[in-house]
């Protein structure tokens, strides 16, 4: 079985004080209770049902926000925005207060960045007709400029760029995190509400780590 938060397979420790085993997220530095231990096994262990991808899904909600980066305990693949598995369809969904509030997670400071916005609907109609204006609700840092992702609400992920990402100058006092991201890549179209632009981009530690190396960095004159 792999951690929910990072995607390592988890190790058997054992808890001297009951006596019993409990998994264990080394990087994470992360056991697992026995209530969602069993819960887990239950849902993704040797002899759990097997499960399909849902045709009907919850809309989005900032309860999942999509930077959390999760993992599938049974198959190790990234969740989707709906904490579900692309691949077996099993989802996290009923585990997220317990694992969120009483498991702890020890970040890494080299795993990537996870960032994403909501898209709220469309903006001002660009001058160049390959580029695309949408209104966002940033869930956590702007998106910065490079490759990102759409997916919508469908379940369906395509590739965009990102132009640029600026504060939106009409926004509500109530709403500090909405923003106007300029992507190209798709047409107006593909940009419906509830969908999420997504991108994954290097942390603070591994931009240090290249800069210190030298990658990166334009040759001396």
């Amino acid at each position: 079985m792999y951690c929910p938060k990072c995607g390592t397979a988890l190790v058997t420790r054992q808890d001297m004080r009951h006596g019993d085993t409990y998994l264990y997220c080394e990087p994470g530095e992360m056991g697992l209770s026995r209530s969602v231990q069993e819960a887990l096994d239950h849902r993704y262990g040797a002899n759990a049902p097997p499960s399909v991808v849902q045709q009907v899904r919850p809309a989005p909600s900032p309860t999942y926000p999509h930077e959390w980066g999760w993992y599938c305990p049974g198959c190790g693949v990234p969740l989707d925005g709906w904490l579900e598995c692309p691949r077996c369809g099993k989802h996290l969904r009923g585990l997220a207060y317990q694992l969120v509030e009483l498991h702890p997670h020890r970040p890494d400071p080299k795993a990537p960045v996870r960032l994403s916005a909501q898209v709220l609907g469309l903006g001002r109609v660009q001058e160049r007709s390959d580029q695309v204006e949408v209104r966002v609700e940033l869930h956590g840092e702007a998106l910065r400029r490079g490759p990102a992702r759409l997916r919508t609400h469908s379940g369906s992920v395509r590739p965009v760029w990102v132009i640029a990402c600026e504060p939106d100058a009409s926004q509500h006092p109530r709403h500090p995190r909405r923003a106007r991201v300029v992507v190209e890549g798709v047409p107006r179209s593909a940009f419906q509400a509830g969908a999420y632009l997504e991108q994954e981009t290097r942390s603070a530690a591994q931009d240090h780590e290249r800069q210190a190396s030298g990658e990166g960095r334009p040759d001396a004159e």
